[in-house]
C-alpha cells in the first residue's frame, strides 16, 4: 500500500519479505506522517520567532574560578568611562571638571575616605594620602586604542576617563602616556580571599595638595 512507503518507525530486517527490508504497517506510516507534520510546524514557528526576534531568551551558567586573573581598567581588558546624562532630555551632557573631581582608589573604600561627621573621632581624609587615579576628558585617540571604532556616540570626549595616576610615595602625578603611569588593576576575582577592588569617588573640587600638584 502507498502509505506504507512513509513508514519510518518499523525496524529493518535482514531477511527480506516480498522485496521489503522491513515490516511496514499503515499504523506506523500514519504516525511517521504525523511526526513529520509536527516537526515541520514547530520548525516554521521557531524560525519565525528567530526572524522576527520575538521572545528572546538568554542562557547562562555559573562556574567557580578561584583565581580569575588580572584585569586592567583600560582598552586592553575592561575599558570604562563615566558619562553624565540629562534626566529631562535623556541626552549626554559634558562633565564639568571645574565643579568637582572624580577619583579612583584601589586601597581605600568610600566609607573610610569620606568624612563621617557623626563618628566620635571624625578625621578628614585627603586624596594625596593615597595612591589614586584622577579623571579628565576622554581622548578617543589614546584611551580607546584598538577599540576606537566601537565609540560611535556623541560627547565621548566630554565624558570622564582616567587621565593621571598619583604616586603617594613620590608625591607626583603621572599622565597616561608617562612610563611611570600605571593603570588600576582588578586581581583574582570576587571569590578569591586576596582579591582587589577599584572604587570611584566624586567630590567637590578642593584646592588641596593633590589639586595643586595635578
Amino acid at each position: 500500500m502507498f502509505l506504507k512507503k512513509f513508514d519510518m518507525l518499523s525496524p529493518p530486517i535482514t531477511l527480506y519479505y516480498k522485496g521489503d527490508d522491513k515490516h511496514p504497517s499503515i499504523f506506523s506510516a500514519v504516525l511517521t506522517i504525523i511526526a513529520y507534520i509536527i516537526i515541520f510546524i514547530f520548525g516554521v514557528y521557531y524560525a519565525l520567532e528567530f526572524i522576527n526576534r520575538e521572545n528572546p531568551t538568554a542562557y547562562f551558567f555559573n562556574r567557580y574560578i578561584e583565581d580569575a586573573g588580572e584585569f586592567p581598567l583600560n582598552a586592553s581588558s575592561m575599558f570604562a568611562f563615566i558619562q553624565f546624562v540629562d534626566s529631562y532630555t535623556n541626552k549626554p551632557t559634558p562633565v564639568d571638571f571645574t565643579a568637582f573631581r572624580i577619583l579612583g582608589f584601589d586601597e581605600v573604600q568610600s566609607d573610610t575616605y569620606i568624612l563621617d561627621e557623626a563618628h566620635e573621632n571624625p578625621q578628614q581624609r585627603h586624596a594625596h594620602e593615597f595612591n589614586h587615579w584622577l579623571y579628565g576628558p576622554c581622548n578617543n585617540n589614546t584611551d580607546t586604542e584598538g577599540i576606537g571604532h566601537l565609540i560611535d556616540f556623541d560627547y565621548f570626549e566630554q565624558s570622564a576617563c582616567i587621565r593621571k595616576y598619583y604616586d603617594k610615595s613620590k608625591g607626583v602625578y603621572y599622565n597616561t602616556g608617562d612610563p611611570n603611569f600605571k593603570w588600576p588593576v582588578i586581581l583574582r576575582g570576587c571569590s578569591h580571599p586576596e582579591r582587589t577592588y577599584y572604587g570611584i569617588i566624586m567630590e567637590k573640587c578642593i584646592k588641596d595638595e593633590a589639586h595643586i600638584k595635578s
